[in-house]
């Protein structure tokens, strides 16, 4: 053969005498010999995946969950609170905006409503304009805008 491997034959002919160590011993193909149960068996659990190498995962993407989910809430909270504190912002702006053409102060937001502000300033938190309420103040005084959820005054 071309390979250097002798086959079943050649071993018969040369004699096992012939060679001085087992690594000199030539190699026989046994790719055609049947597998055997046990050999199956063993090549099918190699296919898929364990119970204990699914439950290690599914662990795993537990605790990623886990600590992912409050970071998300908690950003989530800070983001409508600095929007919250914006529109307040606004709502104080557009107030002085009123009193410096109108000589007084509004008496409630939607006295700011369209002619100062586009549209009623909505909390985040809430989803409406519902939470935003005049304080204090109005018609002389400067007026603090408050908002019902966050408790933020302006």
């Amino acid at each position: 053969m071309p390979d250097g491997r002798c086959g079943e034959k050649e071993v018969r002919e040369k004699g096992i005498n012939n060679y001085s160590t087992h690594k000199d011993l030539p190699r026989i193909n046994k790719s055609s010999e049947k597998r055997t149960t046990k050999s199956l068996l063993v090549m099918d659990r190699e296919k898929g995946f364990t119970l204990i190498e699914l439950m290690i995962v599914i662990l795993i993407v537990g605790i990623l969950v886990g600590i992912a989910v409050p970071v998300f809430v908690s950003a989530r909270e800070n983001s409508e609170g600095k929007v919250c504190k914006s529109n307040l912002r606004a709502i104080k702006t557009a107030s002085i905006v009123y009193n410096a053409s109108s000589g007084t102060y509004p008496a409630s937001v939607s006295d700011l409503v369209p002619d100062y502000m586009k549209d009623d300033p909505i909390c985040p938190a809430v989803g409406d304009g519902s939470a935003y309420v005049l304080e204090s103040g109005g018609g002389p005084d400067l007026p603090t805008f408050s908002c019902t959820y966050h408790g933020y005054t302006r």
